[in-house]
Protein backbone atom coordinates (compact mmCIF):
# COMPACT_ATOMS: atom_id res chain seq x y z
CA UNK A 1 0.00 0.00 0.00
CA UNK A 2 3.35 2.48 0.86
CA UNK A 3 4.24 1.81 -2.82
CA UNK A 4 0.70 2.76 -3.75
CA UNK A 5 0.93 6.25 -2.32
CA UNK A 6 4.55 6.91 -3.67
CA UNK A 7 2.34 7.08 -6.77
CA UNK A 8 0.11 9.78 -5.21
CA UNK A 9 0.75 13.19 -4.54
CA UNK A 10 -0.49 13.14 -0.72
CA UNK A 11 -2.55 10.11 -0.42
CA UNK A 12 -2.06 7.56 2.62
CA UNK A 13 -4.41 4.87 3.09
CA UNK A 14 -5.22 1.37 4.43
CA UNK A 15 -7.33 -2.07 4.16
CA UNK A 16 -10.22 0.22 5.16
CA UNK A 17 -9.70 3.03 2.57
CA UNK A 18 -11.71 1.82 -0.25
CA UNK A 19 -14.88 1.17 2.03
CA UNK A 20 -14.74 3.94 4.15
CA UNK A 21 -14.00 6.34 0.74
CA UNK A 22 -17.22 4.90 -0.92
CA UNK A 23 -19.25 5.13 2.11
CA UNK A 24 -18.33 8.71 1.96
CA UNK A 25 -19.47 9.62 -1.27
CA UNK A 26 -22.74 7.57 -0.52
CA UNK A 27 -23.08 9.55 2.26
CA UNK A 28 -23.01 12.72 0.36
CA UNK A 29 -25.18 12.01 -2.12
CA UNK A 30 -27.87 10.72 -0.10
CA UNK A 31 -27.46 14.17 2.38
CA UNK A 32 -27.83 16.13 -1.20
CA UNK A 33 -30.68 13.64 -2.58
CA UNK A 34 -33.03 13.61 0.64
CA UNK A 35 -32.68 17.75 0.69
CA UNK A 36 -33.65 17.60 -3.25
CA UNK A 37 -36.59 15.43 -3.01
CA UNK A 38 -38.04 16.96 0.39
CA UNK A 39 -37.83 20.57 -1.30
CA UNK A 40 -39.48 19.05 -5.02
CA UNK A 41 -42.23 17.45 -2.23
CA UNK A 42 -42.34 20.64 -0.46
CA UNK A 43 -42.74 22.86 -3.70
CA UNK A 44 -45.74 20.34 -5.02
CA UNK A 45 -47.47 21.42 -1.48
CA UNK A 46 -47.00 24.86 -1.68
CA UNK A 47 -48.85 24.71 -5.39
CA UNK A 48 -51.97 23.07 -4.04
CA UNK A 49 -52.44 24.83 -0.81
CA UNK A 50 -54.18 28.09 -0.39
CA UNK A 51 -51.13 31.09 -0.65
CA UNK A 52 -52.09 31.90 3.65
CA UNK A 53 -50.98 28.56 4.48
CA UNK A 54 -48.74 28.15 7.39
CA UNK A 55 -47.06 25.63 4.51
CA UNK A 56 -46.11 28.33 2.58
CA UNK A 57 -43.76 29.61 5.61
CA UNK A 58 -41.62 25.96 5.99
CA UNK A 59 -38.11 26.84 5.22
CA UNK A 60 -35.75 24.87 2.62
CA UNK A 61 -33.96 21.88 3.90
CA UNK A 62 -30.29 21.51 4.60
CA UNK A 63 -28.14 18.55 6.06
CA UNK A 64 -24.56 17.98 6.81
CA UNK A 65 -22.41 15.05 5.51
CA UNK A 66 -20.42 14.27 8.18
CA UNK A 67 -17.95 11.78 6.79
CA UNK A 68 -14.01 11.02 6.08
CA UNK A 69 -12.28 11.20 3.91
CA UNK A 70 -12.69 14.58 2.51
CA UNK A 71 -12.70 15.03 -1.43
CA UNK A 72 -12.66 18.66 -2.72
CA UNK A 73 -8.64 17.62 -4.37
CA UNK A 74 -9.56 14.21 -5.71
CA UNK A 75 -9.95 14.92 -9.47
CA UNK A 76 -11.62 12.70 -12.18
CA UNK A 77 -8.73 10.07 -12.36
CA UNK A 78 -6.83 10.16 -9.26
CA UNK A 79 -6.85 10.94 -5.94
CA UNK A 80 -4.87 13.65 -4.19
CA UNK A 81 -4.36 15.71 -0.93
CA UNK A 82 -5.91 12.95 1.68
CA UNK A 83 -9.24 12.83 -1.14
CA UNK A 84 -10.17 9.61 -2.95
CA UNK A 85 -13.28 11.14 -4.14
CA UNK A 86 -13.94 14.69 -5.16
CA UNK A 87 -17.82 14.36 -2.94
CA UNK A 88 -18.62 17.68 -3.81
CA UNK A 89 -18.03 17.66 -7.20
CA UNK A 90 -19.94 14.24 -7.57
CA UNK A 91 -23.30 15.42 -5.74
CA UNK A 92 -23.27 17.98 -8.13
CA UNK A 93 -23.04 16.51 -11.28
CA UNK A 94 -25.66 14.29 -9.61
CA UNK A 95 -27.35 17.22 -9.07
CA UNK A 96 -27.28 18.41 -12.75
CA UNK A 97 -28.55 15.16 -13.72
CA UNK A 98 -31.41 15.59 -11.26
CA UNK A 99 -32.54 18.38 -12.77
CA UNK A 100 -31.23 20.95 -11.21
CA UNK A 101 -30.53 23.78 -13.53
CA UNK A 102 -27.86 25.53 -11.33
CA UNK A 103 -25.82 24.32 -8.71
CA UNK A 104 -23.69 27.03 -6.44
CA UNK A 105 -20.61 25.32 -4.76
CA UNK A 106 -18.96 27.33 -2.04
CA UNK A 107 -15.26 25.93 -0.82
CA UNK A 108 -14.62 27.28 2.76
CA UNK A 109 -11.37 24.46 3.01
CA UNK A 110 -8.51 26.10 3.72
CA UNK A 111 -6.75 24.60 0.90
CA UNK A 112 -7.80 25.29 -3.14
CA UNK A 113 -10.20 22.72 -4.14
CA UNK A 114 -8.27 21.90 -7.19
CA UNK A 115 -9.73 18.68 -7.74
CA UNK A 116 -12.74 19.92 -8.82
CA UNK A 117 -10.22 19.55 -10.59
CA UNK A 118 -6.94 20.64 -12.21
CA UNK A 119 -5.61 19.28 -15.09
CA UNK A 120 -2.61 18.07 -14.26
CA UNK A 121 -1.08 16.98 -17.29
CA UNK A 122 -1.74 20.49 -18.72
CA UNK A 123 0.38 22.32 -16.33
CA UNK A 124 3.08 18.94 -15.88
CA UNK A 125 3.13 17.45 -19.17
CA UNK A 126 4.97 14.80 -18.16
CA UNK A 127 3.59 14.24 -15.17
CA UNK A 128 2.42 10.29 -15.00
CA UNK A 129 -1.31 10.30 -14.87
CA UNK A 130 -3.54 10.99 -17.81
CA UNK A 131 -5.06 15.24 -18.00
CA UNK A 132 -8.20 16.00 -16.58
CA UNK A 133 -10.30 19.34 -16.32
CA UNK A 134 -11.54 20.79 -13.70
CA UNK A 135 -14.63 18.81 -13.34
CA UNK A 136 -17.33 21.13 -12.79
CA UNK A 137 -15.40 23.37 -15.98
CA UNK A 138 -17.48 23.50 -18.87
CA UNK A 139 -20.82 22.87 -16.96
CA UNK A 140 -22.26 26.53 -17.17
CA UNK A 141 -24.87 24.92 -14.96
CA UNK A 142 -22.01 24.95 -12.02
CA UNK A 143 -20.81 27.61 -10.26
CA UNK A 144 -17.89 27.33 -7.57
CA UNK A 145 -16.38 29.92 -5.51
CA UNK A 146 -13.28 29.10 -3.48
CA UNK A 147 -11.67 31.16 -0.57
CA UNK A 148 -8.46 29.59 0.10
CA UNK A 149 -4.95 30.32 1.56
CA UNK A 150 -2.71 31.27 -1.15
CA UNK A 151 0.25 33.38 -0.52
CA UNK A 152 1.14 34.00 -4.04
CA UNK A 153 1.67 30.00 -4.56
CA UNK A 154 3.53 29.50 -1.99
CA UNK A 155 0.81 27.48 -0.10
CA UNK A 156 -0.42 23.62 -1.34
CA UNK A 157 -1.18 22.81 -3.76
CA UNK A 158 1.10 25.56 -5.26
CA UNK A 159 -1.04 26.20 -8.27
CA UNK A 160 -1.41 28.95 -10.49
CA UNK A 161 -4.65 28.05 -11.53
CA UNK A 162 -5.94 29.33 -7.23
CA UNK A 163 -5.19 32.70 -8.16
CA UNK A 164 -8.18 35.49 -9.18
CA UNK A 165 -6.60 35.24 -12.44
CA UNK A 166 -7.22 31.98 -14.67
CA UNK A 167 -8.79 30.71 -17.09
CA UNK A 168 -11.44 29.13 -15.63
CA UNK A 169 -15.17 30.57 -16.59
CA UNK A 170 -17.28 29.20 -13.36
CA UNK A 171 -14.43 29.44 -11.08
CA UNK A 172 -14.46 32.45 -8.85
CA UNK A 173 -10.92 32.01 -7.03
CA UNK A 174 -10.45 34.53 -3.38
CA UNK A 175 -6.81 34.03 -3.17
CA UNK A 176 -5.79 34.44 0.71
CA UNK A 177 -2.27 35.76 0.95
CA UNK A 178 -1.44 36.23 5.06
CA UNK A 179 -2.63 34.25 7.70
CA UNK A 180 -4.65 35.12 10.91
CA UNK A 181 -7.91 35.94 8.29
CA UNK A 182 -10.85 35.16 10.90
CA UNK A 183 -14.25 36.28 11.08
CA UNK A 184 -14.24 39.72 10.05
CA UNK A 185 -12.61 38.58 6.81
CA UNK A 186 -14.83 35.71 6.10
CA UNK A 187 -17.62 37.11 6.92
CA UNK A 188 -17.21 39.74 4.63
CA UNK A 189 -16.70 37.63 2.18
CA UNK A 190 -20.26 36.63 2.34
CA UNK A 191 -21.71 39.92 2.73
CA UNK A 192 -19.60 41.20 -0.37
CA UNK A 193 -19.99 38.59 -2.78
CA UNK A 194 -21.09 35.17 -1.59
CA UNK A 195 -24.54 36.35 -1.25
CA UNK A 196 -25.07 39.19 -3.88
CA UNK A 197 -24.04 36.43 -6.39
CA UNK A 198 -26.42 33.70 -4.81
CA UNK A 199 -29.21 36.52 -5.05
CA UNK A 200 -28.30 37.22 -8.69
CA UNK A 201 -27.51 33.80 -9.58
CA UNK A 202 -30.87 31.84 -8.32
CA UNK A 203 -29.04 28.19 -7.91
CA UNK A 204 -31.27 25.18 -7.07
CA UNK A 205 -29.14 23.53 -4.59
CA UNK A 206 -26.14 25.32 -2.65
CA UNK A 207 -23.14 22.83 -1.81
CA UNK A 208 -20.54 23.91 0.99
CA UNK A 209 -17.18 22.00 0.85
CA UNK A 210 -17.31 22.88 4.74
CA UNK A 211 -13.60 22.37 6.16
CA UNK A 212 -12.78 23.40 9.52
CA UNK A 213 -8.79 23.85 8.65
CA UNK A 214 -9.65 27.34 8.72
CA UNK A 215 -10.60 27.18 11.95
CA UNK A 216 -8.81 28.53 15.06
CA UNK A 217 -5.92 26.46 16.12
CA UNK A 218 -5.47 24.76 13.39
CA UNK A 219 -1.55 23.53 12.07
CA UNK A 220 -2.27 24.05 8.01
CA UNK A 221 -4.79 26.61 8.07
CA UNK A 222 -2.94 29.69 11.10
CA UNK A 223 -6.64 30.64 10.79
CA UNK A 224 -8.28 32.49 13.34
CA UNK A 225 -12.21 31.53 12.46
CA UNK A 226 -14.15 31.12 15.15
CA UNK A 227 -17.14 28.08 15.63
CA UNK A 228 -19.60 30.93 15.80
CA UNK A 229 -18.19 32.27 12.86
CA UNK A 230 -18.54 29.52 10.94
CA UNK A 231 -22.20 29.00 12.28
CA UNK A 232 -22.79 32.58 11.70
CA UNK A 233 -21.49 31.72 7.24
CA UNK A 234 -23.74 28.67 7.25
CA UNK A 235 -26.68 30.45 8.96
CA UNK A 236 -26.40 33.36 6.25
CA UNK A 237 -27.26 30.37 3.66
CA UNK A 238 -29.39 28.39 5.49
CA UNK A 239 -32.16 31.22 5.25
CA UNK A 240 -31.68 31.75 2.15
CA UNK A 241 -34.52 29.67 1.28
CA UNK A 242 -32.39 27.48 -1.24
CA UNK A 243 -31.78 23.96 -0.33
CA UNK A 244 -28.31 23.42 0.82
CA UNK A 245 -26.09 20.61 2.04
CA UNK A 246 -22.98 20.97 3.78
CA UNK A 247 -20.42 18.29 3.01
CA UNK A 248 -17.28 17.82 5.47
CA UNK A 249 -13.82 18.44 4.14
CA UNK A 250 -10.24 19.05 6.12
CA UNK A 251 -9.73 20.09 9.54
CA UNK A 252 -6.65 19.23 11.61
CA UNK A 253 -7.62 20.39 14.88
CA UNK A 254 -9.80 18.09 16.37
CA UNK A 255 -11.03 20.21 18.96
CA UNK A 256 -11.78 22.93 16.00
CA UNK A 257 -13.37 20.72 13.92
CA UNK A 258 -15.65 19.76 16.95
CA UNK A 259 -16.56 23.37 17.82
CA UNK A 260 -17.11 23.95 14.39
CA UNK A 261 -19.25 21.65 13.16
CA UNK A 262 -21.73 22.13 16.22
CA UNK A 263 -22.27 25.62 15.52
CA UNK A 264 -22.87 24.77 11.78
CA UNK A 265 -25.03 22.38 12.84
CA UNK A 266 -27.21 24.79 15.38
CA UNK A 267 -27.35 27.29 12.38
CA UNK A 268 -28.73 24.59 10.13
CA UNK A 269 -31.37 23.98 12.68
CA UNK A 270 -32.02 27.54 13.73
CA UNK A 271 -31.61 29.05 10.42
CA UNK A 272 -30.30 32.52 12.52
CA UNK A 273 -27.09 33.75 13.45
CA UNK A 274 -25.60 32.87 16.46
CA UNK A 275 -26.36 35.91 19.21
CA UNK A 276 -23.04 36.26 20.41
CA UNK A 277 -20.68 38.74 20.16
CA UNK A 278 -18.28 37.12 18.38
CA UNK A 279 -16.24 39.67 15.84
CA UNK A 280 -14.25 42.65 17.46
CA UNK A 281 -12.13 44.35 14.59
CA UNK A 282 -12.44 45.21 10.94
CA UNK A 283 -11.64 43.10 8.21
CA UNK A 284 -8.08 43.53 6.85
CA UNK A 285 -7.48 46.28 4.22
CA UNK A 286 -5.34 43.61 2.29
CA UNK A 287 -7.94 41.26 2.32
CA UNK A 288 -10.76 43.94 1.21
CA UNK A 289 -8.49 44.60 -1.87
CA UNK A 290 -8.14 40.86 -2.84
CA UNK A 291 -12.18 40.77 -2.71
CA UNK A 292 -12.84 43.80 -4.58
CA UNK A 293 -10.26 42.83 -7.25
CA UNK A 294 -11.96 39.42 -7.99
CA UNK A 295 -15.50 41.26 -8.23
CA UNK A 296 -13.38 43.68 -10.90
CA UNK A 297 -12.50 40.53 -12.57
CA UNK A 298 -15.61 38.76 -12.32
CA UNK A 299 -18.17 41.30 -12.89
CA UNK A 300 -16.19 41.09 -16.74
CA UNK A 301 -15.41 37.56 -17.09
CA UNK A 302 -18.36 35.40 -15.65
CA UNK A 303 -20.44 32.75 -17.23
CA UNK A 304 -22.87 33.59 -19.51
CA UNK A 305 -22.55 37.55 -18.40
CA UNK A 306 -25.36 37.10 -16.03
CA UNK A 307 -23.74 39.64 -12.93
CA UNK A 308 -24.58 42.75 -14.18
CA UNK A 309 -24.86 43.62 -10.53
CA UNK A 310 -20.94 43.07 -9.59
CA UNK A 311 -20.66 46.08 -12.16
CA UNK A 312 -23.17 48.02 -10.37
CA UNK A 313 -21.85 47.52 -6.95
CA UNK A 314 -18.56 48.45 -8.16
CA UNK A 315 -19.46 51.70 -9.85
CA UNK A 316 -21.41 52.86 -6.49
CA UNK A 317 -19.00 51.42 -4.20
CA UNK A 318 -16.21 53.51 -5.61
CA UNK A 319 -18.91 56.97 -5.41
CA UNK A 320 -19.05 56.30 -1.52
CA UNK A 321 -15.13 55.66 -1.54
CA UNK A 322 -14.49 59.15 -3.48
CA UNK A 323 -17.05 60.63 -1.16
CA UNK A 324 -15.28 59.30 2.17
CA UNK A 325 -12.01 59.96 0.25
CA UNK A 326 -12.82 64.06 -0.19
CA UNK A 327 -12.92 64.66 3.62
CA UNK A 328 -10.53 62.47 4.36
CA UNK A 329 -6.68 62.58 4.42
CA UNK A 330 -6.16 59.98 1.54
CA UNK A 331 -1.87 59.80 2.69
CA UNK A 332 -3.59 57.97 5.79
CA UNK A 333 -6.08 56.44 4.16
CA UNK A 334 -4.81 54.87 1.22
CA UNK A 335 -6.90 51.70 1.01
CA UNK A 336 -10.23 53.95 0.37
CA UNK A 337 -8.75 55.25 -3.07
CA UNK A 338 -10.96 53.99 -5.94
CA UNK A 339 -10.91 50.45 -6.73
CA UNK A 340 -8.02 49.99 -9.67
CA UNK A 341 -6.45 52.91 -8.61
CA UNK A 342 -2.82 52.19 -8.47
CA UNK A 343 -0.90 52.62 -5.12
CA UNK A 344 0.91 56.54 -6.22
CA UNK A 345 -2.48 58.03 -6.68
CA UNK A 346 -1.98 58.04 -10.06
CA UNK A 347 -4.83 56.40 -12.68
CA UNK A 348 -4.02 52.84 -12.65
CA UNK A 349 -4.94 50.06 -15.86
CA UNK A 350 -7.89 50.24 -17.75
CA UNK A 351 -11.33 49.38 -16.04
CA UNK A 352 -11.85 45.58 -15.15
CA UNK A 353 -7.95 45.10 -15.38
CA UNK A 354 -5.61 44.43 -12.40
CA UNK A 355 -2.07 44.00 -12.29
CA UNK A 356 -1.44 39.84 -11.83
CA UNK A 357 -0.29 38.94 -8.49
CA UNK A 358 3.37 37.41 -9.07
CA UNK A 359 3.37 33.65 -8.27
CA UNK A 360 6.19 32.27 -6.12
CA UNK A 361 5.41 28.53 -6.25
CA UNK A 362 7.97 25.62 -6.97
CA UNK A 363 5.68 22.71 -6.30
CA UNK A 364 8.77 20.97 -5.02
CA UNK A 365 7.02 17.81 -4.29
CA UNK A 366 6.14 17.23 -7.77
CA UNK A 367 9.91 18.16 -8.75
CA UNK A 368 11.03 15.17 -6.66
CA UNK A 369 7.73 13.38 -8.50
CA UNK A 370 9.12 13.86 -11.46
CA UNK A 371 12.94 13.13 -10.60
CA UNK A 372 12.19 10.07 -8.65
CA UNK A 373 8.92 8.64 -9.91
CA UNK A 374 8.07 8.74 -6.41
CA UNK A 375 5.93 10.74 -3.90
CA UNK A 376 7.52 11.09 0.00
CA UNK A 377 5.19 9.17 2.42
CA UNK A 378 7.02 9.62 5.30
CA UNK A 379 7.72 12.79 7.71
CA UNK A 380 5.43 15.02 5.68
CA UNK A 381 3.66 15.82 8.41
CA UNK A 382 5.19 15.59 12.47
CA UNK A 383 2.72 15.96 15.53
CA UNK A 384 2.31 19.73 16.86
CA UNK A 385 4.32 20.34 20.45
CA UNK A 386 1.77 18.95 22.60
CA UNK A 387 2.36 22.45 24.74
CA UNK A 388 0.65 24.16 21.61
CA UNK A 389 -1.86 21.93 21.17
CA UNK A 390 -2.78 22.50 24.97
CA UNK A 391 -2.76 26.48 24.67
CA UNK A 392 -5.21 26.13 21.55
CA UNK A 393 -7.48 24.09 23.37
CA UNK A 394 -7.58 26.13 26.78
CA UNK A 395 -8.34 29.26 23.80
CA UNK A 396 -11.22 27.71 22.45
CA UNK A 397 -12.79 26.21 25.58
CA UNK A 398 -11.94 30.12 26.98
CA UNK A 399 -14.60 31.24 23.66
CA UNK A 400 -16.90 28.93 24.04
CA UNK A 401 -17.49 29.54 27.81
CA UNK A 402 -17.55 33.71 26.88
CA UNK A 403 -20.03 32.31 24.40
CA UNK A 404 -22.23 31.12 26.95
CA UNK A 405 -21.73 34.08 29.28
CA UNK A 406 -22.78 36.42 26.18
CA UNK A 407 -25.51 35.25 24.24
CA UNK A 408 -28.02 37.97 26.18
CA UNK A 409 -26.20 41.17 25.17
CA UNK A 410 -28.54 44.52 24.09
CA UNK A 411 -27.51 45.88 20.91
CA UNK A 412 -29.01 49.07 19.39
CA UNK A 413 -31.99 48.47 17.12
CA UNK A 414 -31.92 50.47 13.52
CA UNK A 415 -35.07 50.38 11.60
CA UNK A 416 -35.87 51.04 8.07
CA UNK A 417 -39.20 51.23 6.72
CA UNK A 418 -39.63 51.02 2.59
CA UNK A 419 -43.37 52.30 1.78
CA UNK A 420 -45.09 51.55 -1.47
CA UNK A 421 -43.43 54.49 -3.22
CA UNK A 422 -40.01 53.66 -3.12
CA UNK A 423 -39.05 55.96 -0.14
CA UNK A 424 -36.77 53.97 2.71
CA UNK A 425 -37.03 55.84 6.35
CA UNK A 426 -34.29 55.50 8.36
CA UNK A 427 -34.48 55.83 12.12
CA UNK A 428 -31.58 55.28 14.40
CA UNK A 429 -31.75 54.21 17.87
CA UNK A 430 -31.11 57.28 20.96
CA UNK A 431 -27.59 57.73 21.03
CA UNK A 432 -25.62 56.66 17.95
CA UNK A 433 -26.40 59.91 15.83
CA UNK A 434 -25.20 63.12 17.89
CA UNK A 435 -26.71 66.64 16.02
CA UNK A 436 -25.98 69.97 16.90
CA UNK A 437 -24.08 68.54 20.21
CA UNK A 438 -26.97 66.09 21.62
CA UNK A 439 -27.90 62.52 21.13
CA UNK A 440 -31.24 62.38 19.66
CA UNK A 441 -32.81 59.76 17.30
CA UNK A 442 -32.45 60.18 13.68
CA UNK A 443 -34.81 59.80 10.66
CA UNK A 444 -33.69 60.23 7.68
CA UNK A 445 -36.00 59.76 4.09
CA UNK A 446 -34.13 57.95 1.19
CA UNK A 447 -35.56 57.52 -2.63
CA UNK A 448 -34.70 54.57 -4.50
CA UNK A 449 -34.80 54.84 -8.36
CA UNK A 450 -33.65 51.04 -8.96
CA UNK A 451 -33.27 48.14 -7.30
CA UNK A 452 -29.88 47.85 -7.85
CA UNK A 453 -29.41 51.15 -5.58
CA UNK A 454 -31.36 49.42 -2.49
CA UNK A 455 -29.39 46.06 -3.46
CA UNK A 456 -26.39 48.10 -2.77
CA UNK A 457 -27.53 49.29 0.40
CA UNK A 458 -28.89 45.81 1.76
CA UNK A 459 -25.61 43.66 0.77
CA UNK A 460 -22.76 46.35 1.25
CA UNK A 461 -24.14 48.18 4.35
CA UNK A 462 -27.13 46.59 5.92
CA UNK A 463 -25.77 43.07 6.53
CA UNK A 464 -22.48 44.04 7.21
CA UNK A 465 -24.08 46.63 10.01
CA UNK A 466 -26.41 44.23 11.34
CA UNK A 467 -22.98 41.82 11.52
CA UNK A 468 -21.37 44.33 13.90
CA UNK A 469 -23.38 45.65 16.45
CA UNK A 470 -26.50 46.86 15.50
CA UNK A 471 -29.74 44.77 14.83
CA UNK A 472 -31.30 46.10 11.78
CA UNK A 473 -34.83 45.59 11.02
CA UNK A 474 -36.13 46.25 7.27
CA UNK A 475 -39.93 46.23 6.35
CA UNK A 476 -40.73 44.60 10.25
CA UNK A 477 -38.13 41.68 8.96
CA UNK A 478 -34.77 41.11 11.35
CA UNK A 479 -32.51 41.06 8.89
CA UNK A 480 -30.78 38.98 7.00
CA UNK A 481 -34.18 38.65 5.21
CA UNK A 482 -34.65 35.31 3.15
CA UNK A 483 -34.52 35.02 -0.26
CA UNK A 484 -38.46 35.21 -0.55
CA UNK A 485 -38.65 38.39 1.56
CA UNK A 486 -36.03 40.17 -0.47
CA UNK A 487 -37.29 38.95 -3.64
CA UNK A 488 -40.66 41.46 -2.21
CA UNK A 489 -38.79 43.91 -1.91
CA UNK A 490 -36.98 43.76 -5.29
CA UNK A 491 -40.09 43.78 -7.09
CA UNK A 492 -42.24 46.49 -4.99
CA UNK A 493 -38.79 48.60 -6.36
CA UNK A 494 -38.86 47.32 -10.21
CA UNK A 495 -42.18 48.39 -10.39
CA UNK A 496 -41.66 51.72 -8.45
CA UNK A 497 -38.79 51.61 -11.23
CA UNK A 498 -41.56 51.40 -14.18
CA UNK A 499 -43.71 54.13 -12.97
CA UNK A 500 -40.54 56.30 -13.04
CA UNK A 501 -39.89 55.59 -16.50
CA UNK A 502 -43.36 56.55 -17.40
CA UNK A 503 -43.71 59.78 -15.35
CA UNK A 504 -40.22 60.91 -14.72
CA UNK A 505 -37.78 59.45 -16.57
CA UNK A 506 -34.21 59.48 -16.01
CA UNK A 507 -32.62 62.56 -16.59
CA UNK A 508 -31.61 63.72 -13.36
CA UNK A 509 -31.29 59.78 -11.68
CA UNK A 510 -27.49 60.13 -11.39
CA UNK A 511 -27.10 63.47 -9.90
CA UNK A 512 -30.26 62.46 -7.47
CA UNK A 513 -28.66 59.23 -6.37
CA UNK A 514 -25.46 60.80 -5.45
CA UNK A 515 -26.79 63.56 -3.71
CA UNK A 516 -28.45 60.77 -1.61
CA UNK A 517 -25.32 58.69 -0.93
CA UNK A 518 -23.48 61.44 0.78
CA UNK A 519 -26.49 62.12 2.85
CA UNK A 520 -26.60 58.69 4.04
CA UNK A 521 -23.03 58.20 3.93
CA UNK A 522 -22.82 61.45 6.63
CA UNK A 523 -24.93 59.01 8.73
CA UNK A 524 -22.94 55.79 8.60
CA UNK A 525 -19.31 57.49 8.78
CA UNK A 526 -20.33 58.35 12.08
CA UNK A 527 -20.72 54.77 12.88
CA UNK A 528 -17.15 53.86 11.81
CA UNK A 529 -18.47 51.83 8.44
CA UNK A 530 -15.26 50.05 8.05
CA UNK A 531 -17.33 47.76 6.55
CA UNK A 532 -18.22 49.77 3.58
CA UNK A 533 -14.38 50.06 2.18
Amino acid sequence: MENFCKGIEDVYINKYTWKCALLAAGSALKAMEAVLEYNKNLNKEKQRIEEDSEYLNIPAPNSFAAIRPPGHHASAETSCGFCIFNNVAICAKKARQMGVERVFILDWDVHAGQGKGVSVKRIFPKFPFKGTQYCVEGDPGILLVSAHRYENGQFWPELSESDIFNEYKNTINIPLNEIAYGDAEYSALMHFLILPLIQQWQPGLILVSCGFDAGIGDPQGEMEVSPAGFGYMTSLLANLGIPLCLVLEGGYFLESVVQGTRFCMKALLNRTPPVVNFCHRPPSPIFLGTLYNALQTFKHRTINNNFPLFNSFIHQLNTLRCALCSATDRRKRRELAPIGEMENGKSGNKEGEFPSSPYFGDRKSVQIALATNTYPTRGQYPPRVPAIEKQFSLRLKQLIEQYSLNTQYERAVLDFELDINGKLLLILPYGIIKQNGANNNFKELLQFNNCLQFLLLYFYVLLPLNFTYIDVKLSKNKLPLCSSQLDKLINLIKNIEENNKLINGYNNEKEKYITDLERILDVFAQMKPFFLF
